[in-house]
């Protein structure tokens, strides 16, 4: 379910303990900080394609389970939906920070899926 506390761009310095390993809790910490201004990096496409999105996209009126590719994604990975109105509110408040976005496209896929494990609701 996006987008909760960890879809608003914040950020804090990769903690390096347990052997460079995070904790959850660790990772909601992280949290807390805004993040620095970071450009995407051109091509990725990990934010259109690991989180999930719960609410309507133009082409996908439930949203998009986590791991599938977002309709409105390009070949090239490039958002056709960006600074339009339409675009879904979780997709303008995710923000590129250093530690989602990493040094690579596969490090970006890692922090996205495990945030996406992470800000699960709670079942009862």
């Amino acid at each position: 379910m996006l987008p909760r506390l960890a879809w608003q761009g914040l950020w804090q310095p990769n903690k390096q303990r347990n052997n460079g390993k995070r904790t959850s809790n660790e990772m909601t910490e992280e949290l807390s900080t805004p993040a620095p201004p970071t450009a995407c990096r051109v091509g990725c496409g990990a934010c259109c394609i690991a989180p999930s999105i719960t609410s309507p996209i133009p082409g996908m009126p439930n949203g998009k389970p986590a791991g599938v590719r977002c309709i409105q994604l390009t070949a090239d990975n490039r958002c056709t939906l960006f600074g339009l109105p339409e675009r879904p509110a979780v997709c303008l408040g995710l923000m590129p920070s250093p530690e989602m976005c990493g040094s690579s496209d596969q490090e970006a896929f890692r922090y996205l899926a495990q945030l996406e494990v992470l800000t699960q609701p709670r079942r009862k």
